[in-house]
């Protein structure tokens, strides 16, 4: 048996002023209200699918929500939030969230499956036990959270998503990864990913407003686009490192560098705070390239081999700050300064400079 207040879902049949309950069993059991003014829902326990609606006002929990099918929220001409937090959330198939001028925060018990959803603010996403993933198109015109918070839980919002606002991602243990696919530029705010983190932009650039950390490879696909990452504000990457980009790539890292194969479509500008600059694929650059190590005495190594195409930059401090260079054509020597020992090896082609360099060491 269905419950149905309102089937029209026009949000100006009922009014209800205090919480609602719904209750239903089977998983065809479904429920549906609409409301012109907000709605509180208490202790409920529905079946099937959930819709809720209402025309303006706040969608609220003030008891435990289960719900064994599908949940939509929706907030249709008014201002208003949707705030469902309370312990025993439990939504278990996808879930929808809408508001015509407010923000969204859920906090769900289990693993939260984001259906479709449009937000004209923030919206705050948790998933307590399990992983946040997207089964529809997610749309965001202010910030976004996503915050797992079992021990090696994913988060994966690959639809792909449109994030307009800072992106910021949070999971714990060395296998919790974060991947983001979104369809247009990427300003990824502060996040601490416990593994790996991937982020596709398919349209647009990829950039950092907020400090950002991951355990784990990151992974950074401009696709249509440039990547900025780790110059306004710091970022972290312990594992190895993979950018791609048809435009520029510029990225500071706060430890060392390890190349993963990287395909950069313009000028690359790469600095390691701390650590040494290495690759365990092949990097590749065809426009001009700056590596940079800032710690005393850290070095670059780049012989996958790199392909180099443009005027290539080495900087590092110290005696033993060596730099090593095996590139697969000919390498053009920009401007360089380098504390130790340098080589370099043209498996095809010529060695130029198009710029100063000055070796402390060997060359």
């Amino acid at each position: 048996e269905d419950i149905t207040i309102d089937a029209g879902g026009s949000g100006q049949a009922a009014q209800i002023t205090g919480t609602v309950s719904l209750n239903t069993n089977g998983v065809g059991g479904n429920a549906a209200i609409g409301t012109a003014n907000a709605i509180n829902f208490a202790a409920s326990n529905v079946g099937g699918n959930l819709t809720a609606a209402t025309a303006t006002g706040n969608i609220t929990d003030s008891g435990d929500v289960v719900v064994g099918g599908t949940s939509a929220f929706n907030i249709l001409t008014g201002a208003g939030d949707i705030t469902l937090n309370n312990a025993g959330l439990a939504l278990t198939g996808a879930t929808s969230l809408n508001t015509f001028a407010g923000n969204a925060e859920i906090i769900n018990s289990i693993a939260l499956d984001l259906g479709t959803s449009g937000i004209t603010g923030n919206l705050l996403a948790t998933a307590t036990t399990g992983n946040i993933t997207d089964s529809g198109a997610v749309t965001v015109s202010g910030t976004s959270g996503f915050t797992t918070s079992a021990a090696n839980a994913d988060i994966d919002i690959n639809f792909p998503a449109s994030l307009t606002g800072a992106a910021s991602f949070s999971t714990n243990g060395a296998t919790g990864n974060a991947t983001l696919v979104n369809a247009i530029a990427t300003n990824i705010g502060a996040s601490t990913v416990g593994g790996n983190f991937a982020v596709t932009s398919n349209t647009g650039n990829i950039t950092n407003s907020g400090v950002a950390s991951a355990g784990g490879t990151t992974t950074f696909n401009a696709t249509a686009g440039t990547i900025n990452v780790g110059t306004g504000s710091n970022y972290t990457g312990t594992g190895a490192v993979i950018l791609n980009s048809s435009g520029n790539s510029t990225f500071t890292n706060q430890t060392a560098i390890n190349f993963g194969a990287s395909t950069i479509g313009g000028n690359a500008a790469i600095v390691a705070v701390t650590g040494n600059i290495t690759d365990s694929g092949a990097v590749g650059v065809t426009g001009t390239s700056s590596f940079t190590t800032s710690a005393a005495n850290a070095t670059i190594t780049l012989d996958f081999p790199a392909n180099l195409v443009g005027a290539a930059s080495f900087n590092t401090t110290g005696a033993a700050g060596n730099v090593t260079v095996v590139n697969a054509g000919g390498i053009d020597l920009g401007t360089s300064n380098v504390g130790g020992n340098m080589t370099l090896t043209a498996n095809a082609g010529n060695i130029t400079d198009t710029g100063a360099t000055t070796v402390a060491g060997n060359f």
